[in-house]
């Protein structure tokens, strides 16, 4: 019973901490692509030059009730507490994703110390799905984020592994080969694809994407990651076709689907080579 309990807080606390992550992610999908500080706070409240949690529809700069994840939302009726306008759900979609990620890793991964560069990369690929649903685009920032993010972790597992050099070595020169072979690879075919296709098959932030998941998940997993992102693109390329009219759709939420399930499934890099 007393186990039980000590698990429900655990859950309890991982939830939360994923929910903030999320209002972060929240806040980083809305002014990275449009130029926003996430630090320096503007005396004007110009809307493009606000860098403080604000309301889009009057610029109101929020208070601390305004800024519970999830809950705040709830308890204004999905509308801004100074405007009554509608806050789009987003907000609460992308905060949930995030906390449900960073469960899902808990429950894989309990109280290991793997769990907190996984915690940060639940939150940066949430806000890179969002911000490709909305504007096509993988900004550099966060897919470099995700790289440094797989070279910490690197480190981390030499340094557990009793064998730091070694594991620098052999595994560390196994994820770098594999992030080239996945990397050179999507771009080539990118090139053969335009060649034929006579159209951009799918952008340069996805072909810098395909680095970061050959670093996490391996040469090993690229059947199953490409088959997955395949699918999966052709999936959302329909609904996206249907939903908005358009041809061209964004591919980074199919690869960091098909990256996911590798990494979770079928394991990444590190527990590849043994640890």
């Amino acid at each position: 019973m007393y186990s039980e309990i000590i698990f429900a807080l655990e859950v309890i606390t991982v939830f939360v901490i994923g929910m903030c992550l999320g209002s972060f992610a929240t806040a980083l999908s809305y002014r990275m692509p449009r130029g926003i500080s996430m630090i320096s706070p503007k005396k004007k409240l110009d809307k493009e030059k606000i860098s403080r949690s604000h309301c889009p529809s009057c610029n109101h700069v929020l208070g601390i009730l305004d800024l519970f994840p999830v809950f705040s939302w709830l308890f204004s009726g999905g509308k801004c507490r100074y405007c009554k306008k509608k806050i789009s759900i987003r907000y609460p979609v992308i905060e949930l994703s995030t906390a449900l990620l960073c469960l899902i890793f808990f429950l894989i991964f309990p109280l290991d110390y793997r769990l907190i560069p996984l915690f940060l990369m639940s939150f940066i690929m949430v806000a890179i799905i969002a911000i490709d649903f909305e504007f096509q685009i993988i900004p550099n920032r966060l897919n470099l984020s995700l790289f440094i993010l797989g070279l910490i972790m690197l480190l981390i597992e030499a340094c557990y592994s009793g064998e730091f050099v070694y594991y620098l070595k052999d595994t560390g020169k196994y994820a770098l080969i594999s992030a080239l072979t996945f990397g050179i690879g999507s771009f080539l075919l990118r090139a053969i694809f335009m060649k034929i296709m006579k159209r951009e098959p799918m952008g340069l932030g996805d072909v810098k994407f395909f680095f970061v998941a050959g670093l996490w998940i391996g040469n090993l997993s690229s059947p199953m990651f490409l088959l997955i992102s395949g699918l999966s693109g052709i999936f959302i390329s329909l609904f996206w076709k249907k939903i908005t009219g358009r041809e061209e759709f964004p591919f980074g939420p199919s690869l960091i689907l098909a990256f996911l399930i590798c990494l979770i499934f079928d394991g990444g890099v590190f527990y590849k080579m043994g640890m």
